[in-house]
């Protein structure tokens, strides 16, 4: 019996999904979506298998949102055919132009697998090309008003900027409240702030002996955008240095510090930044004190490095938090990031692992290499590789897409390149506007699919890394390697090296087999 008939009917899941601002600009509650939904069901003969409704952002790949995923597991499990969404933005709302063509991939992508995506709006969408056409213009026309809508915000978030207003979003700075004219002091806060900076450039203390005093005098420490702190007086070293290197507490608040929602296009530049004045906690001259002092320390730091260490990053401790390595009187050592981290005196100590020797450490783990190497290397990188292929398969199926539509908007161009070499007039103008649109949309075409390559390439153990690490086992077996500590950091990063301590006990693994010493 077919998994996804019931009762001979074909079976459906449900997906609906609304983002806050739309449910109260535009009404697309999900209580509406889901009787819209239900009704398409029963008019066409579906057969629900399940409903799920959320509220997040639709620039979100569906299967990695919490109900998304759930959707997309009962159509993998083959328990459902169908997908039925109010309008195709529910599973696709591109958030920069050009992703719109990740809409015509999802809809060939759920097609290979025989399942549909159906919409209140517009049915079933087809696989041909001119309707995946038509599916991608609806994404469009969603992206584009989405982005409309973010760029007059920001527009006049900006204006508002220039006219030297702060733009308050989440918490004010700690230290100031949010008013109608932007930032005010907050009296018992700029207390704390000012105690900061006095003991840092007056009295030379740490940033981490600043934070434990503040958490021995149980002073509140500035909220975060985690709202559930079970240690609300315990400030961090990152708390305090966060507070000597913002220019707020100098007059200086900016706006436009990050690019695009989130800032995941990274920092903006100083110089494109919006600088308002506020109220000043301390004089510039004591904060470019403080920014003195940070540099030299970092400096300072740095030049005492006494060695690289081969493992940084690579070595945890049982309790959970990573070993930090150090060098003290000429002994390199990882120990337990939990005696750095935490405030012990306050806090008591939670784990008592002792630290270990950094060389012996390192010894333990290129033994471990070596015996890998030494063993059925070969078989055992391509029985990884094999498996890493495998969950490539998805990103496989969606190139090849891609790759289809490509040559159908190659073939497109052509046949408007032919055409326009027999007309002219008004009718040339028409089919030169045709041709700048494809070839637009070939660009666009073109990057997406880039993009999916070179994810391909990022991949852990990529054909040309599992090579790289067979000519290194065969000059390691040989005798003949001398490989420098840059080499082998690289073959262990390759290898996903993993150390865990626990009872002064080394468990090493690696992408292919762990062992204990």
């Amino acid at each position: 019996m077919d998994t996804a008939k019931l009762n001979g009917h074909e079976q459906a899941v449900i997906y609906c999904r609304v983002s806050t601002d739309e449910q109260a600009d535009r009404g697309y509650s999900l209580e509406s979506q889901l009787e819209a939904c239900r009704a398409y069901a029963v008019e066409h003969g579906f057969s629900v298998v399940a409903e799920f409704r959320e509220d997040f952002t639709g620039s979100v790949p569906i299967e990695t949102r919490p109900e998304g995923k759930k959707t997309f597991q009962i159509l993998r499990d083959d328990l459902a055919h169908v997908i039925i969404v109010y309008t195709m933005d529910r599973l696709v709302r591109p958030p920069e132009d050009g992703d719109e063509w990740d809409t015509p991939v999802l809809i060939r992508s759920l097609a290979r697998l025989n399942k549909e995506i159906h919409t209140v709006s517009r049915g079933q969408l087809k696989t041909d090309f001119a309707s995946l056409l038509i599916a991608m213009l609806d994404a469009k026309s969603a992206g584009d008003e989405r982005r409309k809508i973010i760029e007059r915000t920001s527009r006049g978030k900006m204006t508002k900027a220039k006219r030297g207003k702060v733009v308050g979003s989440g918490y004010p700075p700690y230290g100031y409240d949010f008013s109608d004219n932007g930032l005010v002091i907050n009296k018992a806060q700029a207390r704390v702030v000012r105690l900061i900076y006095r003991a840092y450039v007056e009295e030379r203390r740490t940033v981490r002996g600043i934070a434990l005093h503040l958490s021995e005098l149980g002073i509140e420490k500035p909220v975060t955008r985690w709202r559930h702190d079970d240690r609300p007086t315990l400030w961090s070293h990152s708390s305090v240095h966060a507070i000597l290197t913002n220019s707020v507490y100098k007059g200086e608040w900016y706006y436009g510090k990050v690019i695009g929602q989130s800032g995941v296009g990274g920092a903006r530049p100083k110089r494109d930044q919006i600088r308002v004045e506020v109220p000043a906690i301390i004089d510039s001259d004591v904060w470019d004190a403080a920014k003195r002092i940070l540099d030299q320390n970092a400096e300072i730091a740095s030049r005492n490095r006494k060695r690289d260490y081969l493992l940084s990053g690579m070595v945890r401790c049982s309790c959970g938090y990573s070993m930090i390595a150090n060098t003290h009187r000429g002994v390199s050592f990882y120990k337990c990031g939990e005696r750095t981290i935490r405030h012990q005196s306050l806090e008591g100590r939670k784990c008592f692992e002792s630290q270990f020797d950094a060389e012996n450490l390192e010894k333990i783990v290129w033994d471990y290499v070596r015996q890998l190497m030494l063993g059925d290397f070969e078989m055992e990188l391509r029985k990884v590789q094999e498996a890493e292929s495998a969950r490539n398969e998805p990103v496989l199926r969606d190139l090849e897409i891609l790759g289809d539509l490509i040559r159908h908007l190659e073939d497109e161009a052509a046949n408007l390149a032919r055409n326009l070499s027999h007309v002219n007039g008004v009718v040339a103008n028409k089919l030169s506007d045709e041709i700048e649109l494809v070839n637009k949309r070939h660009t666009q075409l073109t990057k997406k699919k880039a993009e999916l390559e070179r994810s391909l390439n990022d991949k852990p153990l990529s054909l040309a890394q599992v090579e790289s690490l067979l000519a290194f086992r065969n000059r390691v077996v040989a005798g003949i390697e001398h490989a420098t500590r840059e080499d082998m950091r690289r073959y262990y990063e390759i290898l996903n090296i993993k150390v865990l301590i626990m009872n002064h006990k080394v468990k090493v693994s690696c992408l292919i087999e762990s062992i204990t010493s």
